[in-house]
Protein backbone atom coordinates (compact mmCIF):
# COMPACT_ATOMS: atom_id res chain seq x y z
CA UNK A 1 0.00 0.00 0.00
CA UNK A 2 2.83 2.37 0.88
CA UNK A 3 4.52 1.67 -2.46
CA UNK A 4 1.35 2.56 -4.38
CA UNK A 5 0.92 5.78 -2.41
CA UNK A 6 4.58 6.67 -2.93
CA UNK A 7 4.33 5.95 -6.69
CA UNK A 8 1.19 8.10 -6.93
CA UNK A 9 2.95 11.01 -5.19
CA UNK A 10 5.94 10.72 -7.53
CA UNK A 11 3.63 10.79 -10.57
CA UNK A 12 1.87 13.91 -9.30
CA UNK A 13 5.17 15.70 -8.66
CA UNK A 14 6.56 14.74 -12.07
CA UNK A 15 3.37 15.85 -13.83
CA UNK A 16 3.58 19.23 -12.11
CA UNK A 17 7.24 19.68 -13.03
CA UNK A 18 6.73 18.88 -16.69
CA UNK A 19 4.44 21.83 -17.36
CA UNK A 20 5.56 23.51 -20.58
CA UNK A 21 5.11 27.18 -21.28
CA UNK A 22 3.18 27.85 -24.44
CA UNK A 23 4.50 30.61 -26.64
CA UNK A 24 1.56 32.49 -28.03
CA UNK A 25 1.58 34.70 -31.05
CA UNK A 26 -0.73 37.70 -31.05
CA UNK A 27 -1.97 39.89 -33.88
CA UNK A 28 -0.49 43.40 -34.03
CA UNK A 29 -3.49 45.69 -33.59
CA UNK A 30 -4.33 49.35 -33.23
CA UNK A 31 -7.56 51.29 -32.88
CA UNK A 32 -8.24 54.57 -34.68
CA UNK A 33 -11.45 56.33 -35.69
CA UNK A 34 -13.35 53.76 -33.61
CA UNK A 35 -12.16 50.95 -35.90
CA UNK A 36 -9.78 48.04 -35.41
CA UNK A 37 -6.74 47.84 -37.69
CA UNK A 38 -4.40 44.86 -38.03
CA UNK A 39 -0.81 44.80 -39.27
CA UNK A 40 -0.27 43.58 -42.82
CA UNK A 41 3.52 43.89 -42.83
CA UNK A 42 5.91 46.15 -44.71
CA UNK A 43 5.03 47.53 -48.12
CA UNK A 44 6.18 50.02 -50.73
CA UNK A 45 2.71 50.06 -52.30
CA UNK A 46 1.47 53.02 -50.22
CA UNK A 47 2.72 56.54 -49.58
CA UNK A 48 2.33 58.62 -46.44
CA UNK A 49 -0.64 60.97 -46.40
CA UNK A 50 -1.75 63.30 -43.63
CA UNK A 51 -0.75 62.65 -40.04
CA UNK A 52 -3.64 60.98 -38.24
CA UNK A 53 -2.33 61.04 -34.67
CA UNK A 54 0.02 59.28 -32.28
CA UNK A 55 -0.29 56.12 -30.23
CA UNK A 56 -1.32 57.28 -26.76
CA UNK A 57 -1.17 53.93 -24.96
CA UNK A 58 0.50 50.57 -25.54
CA UNK A 59 -1.42 47.68 -23.99
CA UNK A 60 -0.21 44.14 -23.39
CA UNK A 61 0.23 42.04 -26.54
CA UNK A 62 -2.60 39.72 -25.47
CA UNK A 63 -5.07 42.63 -25.12
CA UNK A 64 -7.25 44.00 -27.90
CA UNK A 65 -7.00 47.82 -27.94
CA UNK A 66 -10.28 49.39 -26.82
CA UNK A 67 -9.68 53.13 -27.29
CA UNK A 68 -8.64 55.33 -30.18
CA UNK A 69 -4.87 55.49 -30.67
CA UNK A 70 -4.18 52.47 -28.47
CA UNK A 71 -2.10 49.55 -29.74
CA UNK A 72 -0.87 46.21 -28.48
CA UNK A 73 2.14 46.44 -30.80
CA UNK A 74 3.20 50.02 -31.47
CA UNK A 75 5.02 52.07 -28.85
CA UNK A 76 3.46 55.11 -27.24
CA UNK A 77 4.20 58.19 -29.35
CA UNK A 78 4.39 56.31 -32.69
CA UNK A 79 3.05 58.58 -35.45
CA UNK A 80 0.18 57.22 -37.57
CA UNK A 81 -0.45 58.37 -41.15
CA UNK A 82 -3.36 57.87 -43.51
CA UNK A 83 -2.38 56.25 -46.82
CA UNK A 84 -2.82 58.57 -49.81
CA UNK A 85 -4.02 55.68 -51.95
CA UNK A 86 -6.62 54.12 -49.66
CA UNK A 87 -8.67 55.63 -46.82
CA UNK A 88 -8.95 52.33 -44.92
CA UNK A 89 -5.17 51.97 -44.57
CA UNK A 90 -3.00 53.43 -41.80
CA UNK A 91 0.76 53.63 -42.20
CA UNK A 92 3.63 53.73 -39.73
CA UNK A 93 7.12 54.81 -40.75
CA UNK A 94 9.73 52.29 -39.59
CA UNK A 95 13.08 53.78 -40.54
CA UNK A 96 13.12 53.74 -44.33
CA UNK A 97 10.23 51.28 -44.53
CA UNK A 98 6.47 51.66 -44.16
CA UNK A 99 4.35 49.27 -42.09
CA UNK A 100 0.75 48.83 -43.22
CA UNK A 101 -2.33 48.46 -41.01
CA UNK A 102 -5.66 47.65 -42.65
CA UNK A 103 -9.12 48.10 -41.21
CA UNK A 104 -10.63 44.87 -39.92
CA UNK A 105 -13.75 43.78 -41.73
Amino acid sequence: MKKILFAACICIVLAGCSKQESKQSYAALLMADGKDYHAEGLSEKYSLGKELGRISNKVDASVKPSHNFWSNYLDKGTVLYRAKEEESVILVKKGEKIEVFKAAE
